[in-house]
C-alpha cells in the first residue's frame, strides 16, 4: 500500500513487462485512485500477453482496500484476542516508522 502514502499523488500509472519461458511478453499497467476521504486505494490491473509482438490474451482485475494506520489495526488486533509481539517496518525486521513501506505484525492468540 505504499501507493496510498500521504505524499503520494491522488492518481497514478506505471507499466511493468515481463517476459515467460515459453517467449511470451506479459505487460502489466497498473492505475490507482486514493480516495482521502473514504481512506481506501482502488487498483485497475490490466495484463496484456504478447507473442511475437501479437497481442493473444488480455485481462482485467479490480479491487479496492482501506487504508487504515498502525494503531487501528493493533486495536483491531488486540480487541479480538490477539497479542502484538513485535511490530516491523519490513519483512527483513527493520524498525517501523511512520515513512516505512510495509508494516509486519508478529501476533499471537492471548
Amino acid at each position: 500500500l505504499e501507493q496510498a502514502a500521504p505524499d503520494k499523488p491522488e492518481k497514478s500509472w506505471w507499466i511493468d513487462r515481463k517476459e515467460t519461458e515459453d517467449g511470451k511478453m506479459v505487460v502489466r499497467s497498473t492505475f490507482t485512485r486514493k480516495n482521502t476521504l473514504r481512506h481506501t486505494l482502488s487498483l485497475d490491473l490490466f495484463y496484456d500477453v504478447y507473442k511475437n509482438g501479437k497481442l493473444l490474451e488480455r485481462y482485467h482485475e479490480y479491487g479496492e482496500v482501506a487504508t487504515i494506520s498502525k494503531d487501528e489495526i493493533v486495536r483491531s488486533l488486540e480487541e479480538t484476542g490477539f497479542e502484538v509481539v513485535n511490530v516491523y517496518g519490513d519483512f527483513d525486521k527493520s524498525k517501523y516508522r511512520k515513512d516505512s513501506t510495509r508494516l509486519v505484525l508478529v501476533t499471537r492468540r492471548k
